[in-house]
């Protein structure tokens, strides 16, 4: 009953206001709606407020509030990068408390996604919102919980739709920000760049997508040795936690599942590929938003071991992933849209449904507002998270 009762709470409400705002604007109404702008930066607005003003909600809060309240007392115990500290610094300054810091990372951190989302979407991004809200690796874990790397993503996105527009200064400012607030955005520069110039065939993307495809199945782990020389690196000696006590699912029904989720986005994608070549508008922009879908799908079958490093790196190329298949769709027809919207909804509420039902997710339930009367004498965040790294040590004892 209790897992139950998660549904009666405040996220589920947030959850029909944005799918609300998909029926009845772009289904009902259609791509180009008068109303669709209006009621995006609306519901934009809501999900800045929603995370910017939680108190004690998601985890890795304690750390973050102690390193923010202590500062330099705790030299050497985190070693957080220059962007973060440097932020906090000025807003310690200021005699900022610790729940403005998190309103201001939080805020502008999903500020910046739903400015991505706007530009890369277009008329779409209304659904693209809504999407990002629901699956949890995207919107709730990274605004709730990563403050560095929610932030990161945000920047990278907003850095590569500039980049995307041939704005390069503001691009390359936002990939140093992001560069400068955590490390994982690194790999994404470079995985970006890398498409970019090199620009990977058709037939090299199916082949990897398929070997490690098949390489999952068989429980071949490629990164293995890679992360185990990785984690000698400087900066990246924290890595080595995620490595050795990654516990990825074994269930034979959750693999399969898996391979069906993201090889039918990979087979999708490529049938979009296909329409435009017929059509003769395959040129190298094209091309390249080809190749960033593509590596949403590899990134997922090459670090399937390693749920930790998965979500954050899959979490920098899945939306060119989404907004290339979205593409592959008629929406002339209201019924066409309709159909659309069921099946995605399905789809990410799926995820959201699992999430939600797991005993990982207590710290998200119920939610906590700073606007809540006496919150600081009755949150009960702390007992909460405490009660998350119990279960996560307890997880973790058969792997150490």
């Amino acid at each position: 009953m209790e897992l139950v009762s998660r549904f009666y709470d405040v996220y589920t409400l947030v959850l029909l206001a944005v799918w609300s705002g998909v029926l009845f604007v772009w289904v009902l109404d259609g791509k180009h709606s008068r109303w669709e702008g209006v009621i995006f930066k609306a519901l934009a607005l809501m999900l800045i407020i929603f995370s910017a003003t939680r108190y004690e909600t998601g985890y890795d809060w304690p750390a973050y509030k102690e390193f923010y309240l202590l500062g330099d007392q705790l030299e050497g115990r985190y070693d957080f990068e220059l962007g973060f500290r440097v932020l906090a610094g000025l807003l310690r300054e200021v005699n900022a408390g610790f729940s403005v810091f998190q309103f201001l990372v939080s805020a502008l951190q999903v500020f910046f996604t739903t400015l991505f989302i706007r530009k890369f979407f277009k008329g779409l991004s209304i659904f693209a919102l809504a999407i990002y809200y629901t699956i949890p690796d995207l919107y709730l874990i990274n605004s709730f919980s990563l403050m560095r790397q929610g932030l990161a993503l945000s920047l990278f996105l907003c850095g590569a739709i500039y980049y995307i527009e041939r704005k390069s200064f503001r691009s390359f400012v936002l990939f140093a920000g992001a560069l400068m607030f955590h490390m994982s955005s690194a790999f994404a520069v470079f995985a970006f760049f890398a498409v970019r110039m090199l620009m990977p065939g058709y037939v090299l993307f199916a082949f990897c997508a398929w070997g490690l495809c098949l390489l999952y199945l068989a429980g071949v782990s490629v990164p293995g040795v890679l992360i185990g020389v990785m984690v000698k690196l400087p900066y990246l000696d924290k890595y080595a936690i995620y490595g050795s006590l990654d516990t990825p699912s074994a269930s034979i029904a959750y693999k399969v599942l898996f391979v069906a989720l993201f090889q039918s986005l990979f087979l999708l994608a490529c049938y979009r590929r296909r329409l435009l070549v017929r059509a003769g508008n395959y040129g190298v922009e094209e091309a390249f938003g080809f190749g960033l879908a593509c590596l949403a799908v590899i990134i997922s079958f090459f670090f399937w071991a390693y749920p930790t490093f998965l979500s954050r790196f899959q979490a920098f190329f899945v939306f060119f992933l989404i907004g290339w298949v979205l593409q592959a769709f008629d929406f002339s027809r209201c019924g066409n849209r309709f159909i659309l919207f069921c099946a995605v909804f399905g789809l990410v509420g799926a995820l959201y449904v699992k999430f939600v039902l797991t005993t990982i997710s207590i710290v998200y339930f119920p939610y906590q507002s700073v606007f809540s009367e006496n919150i600081e004498f009755l949150s009960t965040g702390s007992e909460r998270t405490d009660k998350l790294y119990d279960e996560l040590r307890w997880l973790w004892r058969g792997v150490e």
